[in-house]
């Protein structure tokens, strides 16, 4: 950005650069550096005229005030304690011997930024005057002989080996080799122990994935089972389910009546009585097969009852042995 572009651009406004105390005539000249210059800020300040001595000597030349003295457009004039407590800054926009017109901002005090014409030089310090841009390589004058022949002193100093030796040099060298192998060494070391743990986690979650297969395949050969047995049970008027808990099952099968079979044998003991003869031998006979028809229909209530068990058994075996101490034993 040119001087001009500046004036251009804040002409009629007001600048807080570091957002205290309002519009200053500091913050208009830290502004300027900042976007016309573009080199670093100097310290802070309590008034404007301690610029006069925090200024960056390495970007600017510092101008005493003479009476054959006359400042550059873009220079920053500084007055002293004379032009106020703080003093005061303004960019300059032009001058001769006699005046100067600077580029201002409060003065008066509360003023926004303006071009103001200036005839009193007495109460000015001087001014500072940018270097140019090019004759600064990392903070060194270039154009500076005196600059110039302390960097050209330092560089004839290393090359001459003033500040480190030969062998110096090639042991520092051979240490951050030795370093750096190290470093490589341990990172492959780390890398390896991580490569191992990843292998280790891939066996145990292909473990857990195998186990958990076979313990579903053992849960739903064990669901079809059930099924089964609930289906057969059903049949024979025991109800129970999946959801079914032990006393459920306890009562559905203590409940359980086999009246078709003691019909069925009632009716047997009639019908031998009725045909066989009435005499008391008759009689005895007739008691001597009903009482082998009995057992043989206690057998067989007895093998369905114990298959059905067998066939439950596995889901909650204390319960079945509960019914087998109970019912058959």
């Amino acid at each position: 950005m040119t001087l001009q572009q500046f004036i251009d651009k804040y002409s009629g406004r007001g600048i807080d650069w570091d957002s205290h105390y309002g519009f200053q005539c500091v913050d208009l000249w830290r502004q300027y550096v900042q976007e016309v210059l573009q080199v670093p800020q100097s310290p802070g300040v309590a008034g404007a005229k301690d610029i006069w001595d925090t200024y960056l000597s390495q970007y600017y030349d510092r101008i005493s005030n003479t009476p054959d003295g006359v400042p550059e457009p873009g220079d920053i004039m500084i007055w002293g304690s004379k032009y106020g407590q703080y003093g005061h800054v303004a960019i300059i926009v032009s001058a001769n011997k006699s005046s100067f017109t600077c580029f201002s901002q409060n003065d008066p005090v509360g003023s926004l930024c303006v071009i103001k014409k200036y005839t009193a030089w007495g109460s000015t310090l001087g001014w500072l005057h940018p270097k140019p841009k090019d004759s600064m390589y990392k903070g060194y004058d270039l154009s500076n002989p005196d600059s110039m022949k302390i960097a050209v002193d330092k560089l004839v100093d290393i090359m001459d080996g003033k500040y480190i030796t030969s062998d110096e040099h090639q042991r520092i060298i051979n240490e951050l080799d030795s370093k750096s192998t190290e470093q490589a060494q341990s990172y492959a070391k780390e890398k390896q122990i991580l490569e191992d743990k990843i292998k280790a986690l891939d066996e145990a979650l292909l473990n857990l994935q195998t186990t958990e297969h076979t313990w579903q395949d053992t849960a739903d050969r064990l669901q079809r089972q059930f099924q089964i047995v609930i289906d057969y049970l059903a049949k024979e008027d025991i109800f129970i389910t999946n959801d079914s808990s032990e006393e459920d099952i306890k009562d559905a099968l203590s409940t359980a009546t086999h009246a078709e079979e003691i019909a069925d044998l009632y009716a047997t003991i009639n019908s031998r009585l009725i045909l066989s003869e009435s005499t008391p031998e008759g009689f005895l006979k007739a008691l001597d097969g009903l009482e082998n028809g009995y057992k043989k229909q206690l057998e067989t209530i007895t093998k369905t009852l114990s298959a059905k068990i067998e066939a439950l058994k596995n889901k909650q075996p204390s319960l079945w042995q509960f019914i087998i101490n109970k019912y058959f034993k």
